[in-house]
């Protein structure tokens, strides 16, 4: 069917506690895949990275 990066972005938001970090960040950057403009997918991707102690990739996402 059809994806699009809300798809992955709202996935990776819902699923925080649940899904493993790996799954966390493949499914952010999925969504920037398809929608590189995606300013959620970004939020999501710096929330990750922040939390993993990657502060500087973290700003250059809220940045985007």
């Amino acid at each position: 069917g059809y994806e699009d990066g809300n798809d992955h972005a709202d996935l990776r938001a819902r699923y925080a506690g649940v899904l493993p970090l790996e799954e966390r960040f493949r499914e952010a950057e999925r969504a920037l895949d398809l929608d590189p403009g995606l300013a959620s997918a970004y939020t999501n991707l710096g929330a990750l990275l922040a939390a993993g102690g990657d502060l500087d990739g973290a700003r250059d996402c809220f940045d985007q």
